[in-house]
């Protein structure tokens, strides 16, 4: 779970998560042993206006793509 601070876009945000940094450097060093990323939840009502939630999982997603691709 990713701290709901830096993606409050969820349904039940849980206190004392991971950073988003964090979870994007994961991905990016399990990706290669990976065959598919999920996004498991993105409720944009509960979003900010600035979308953080939804680009943070955007990112994750362009991350774990360009990662397997990039890598063979």
């Amino acid at each position: 779970m990713i701290n709901p601070g830096e993606a409050p876009g969820t349904g039940w945000p849980e206190p004392g998560g991971l950073r988003a940094q964090d979870v994007i450097d994961f991905v990016r060093v399990v990706a290669p042993r990976m065959a598919a990323l999920d996004i498991a939840e993105l409720n944009p009502v509960y979003d900010t206006p600035a979308r953080t939630t939804a680009l943070l999982a955007a990112r994750l997603m362009l991350d774990f793509i360009t990662t397997r691709v990039r890598l063979g």
